[in-house]
């Protein structure tokens, strides 16, 4: 009797064994989870684009051509679908893009009117990249007829 005591006392240890291994064996391991690290971002700040230069200059004392073209620089380039330009007196005009050097050249479709004509480029004109234009800049140039013009001139 001792021997068959001994045999289930074995045979219940084994038991208990496999049915640890087993039940240990069934979980799935839980992954290890580390905090995860915050980063802040932060978008860029827009930078307003700027009016950088004009040609020709502005100087009203010079009596310009009526079909002068006038080069417009800026800091970066317009999208100009939202270029907010204003022309005194109302002139339509062609603009003509340069993006190697932010470049507009504005031209008249026919002729500058002759006197003071004003153009306005105006606060909110956008650039390719969305940044603003946070000024507006007005412009001003006079324009003349000739006063000896080529015997075959059409004015």
């Amino acid at each position: 009797m001792n021997k068959i005591l001994i045999l289930l006392s074995s045979l219940l240890v084994i038991l208990v064994i496999i049915s640890i291994i087993f039940l240990g064996s069934s979980k799935t391991p839980q992954p290890t989870t580390y905090p995860q690290p915050t980063f802040e971002t932060s978008k860029p700040s827009p930078i307003p684009i700027k009016v950088v230069s004009v040609e020709p200059i502005e100087d009203l004392s010079k009596n310009y051509n009526p079909v002068i073209e006038i080069k417009f620089t800026f800091s970066d380039d317009i999208d100009l679908d939202n270029f907010l330009l204003e022309i005194d007196p109302n002139t339509q005009i062609r603009i003509i893009p340069d993006t190697k050097t932010h470049s507009y050249t504005i031209s008249p479709k026919k002729f500058w009117p002759t006197g003071i004509t004003t153009i306005v480029v105006k606060k909110g004109t956008r650039s390719l990249k969305g940044y603003v234009l946070d000024e507006t800049f007005t412009y001003k140039i006079n324009v003349q007829l000739p006063e000896n013009p080529p015997p075959d001139a059409q004015l």
